[in-house]
């Protein structure tokens, strides 16, 4: 495999993106059907919110670690192929596995849809600044 140097503030900044695109999409975008949808309250989600912060923050770490070699791999050099490798990785992997999981949960359409759509914005915008931000 080929090495790669991988820029760890890039990393940072695609982590970060992809936490505040979930604050986003999950708030004033779709926070109240996904609750609806997830039988959640505001409440609910409150109590224990610093350690799911800190385990998604670190879950998008990896993503991004992980993202950021596919990038290298691929030799996106512009942001539009950075973030055609973040689609290809969620159409790849998120995508399938996502239906696969959800559908066997029963899982309605809608839910599946809003969160795919969170993790389609934040891989693409993830590939997009892993390239405009380079090693």
């Amino acid at each position: 495999m080929p090495p790669v140097q991988i820029n760890l503030w890039a990393v940072l900044a695609a982590t970060a993106f992809a936490m505040i695109i979930g604050a986003i999409w999950y708030g004033p975008l779709f926070g109240k059907p996904w609750m609806k949808l997830v039988n959640r309250t505001p409440d609910d989600l409150a109590r224990g919110s610093g350690q799911i912060y800190l385990i998604t923050g670190l879950c998008w770490l990896l993503v991004g670690y992980v993202l950021a070699h596919f990038v290298q791999y691929t030799a996106a050099d512009t942001a539009v192929e950075g973030a055609i490798t973040g689609l290809w990785i969620w159409a790849g992997f998120v995508f399938p596995t996502h239906v696969i999981h959800t559908m066997f949960a029963g899982r309605s359409k809608k839910l599946v849809a809003i969160d795919l759509g969170y993790t389609l914005i934040a891989l693409l915008g993830m590939g997009l600044i892993l390239v405009i931000l380079p090693s």
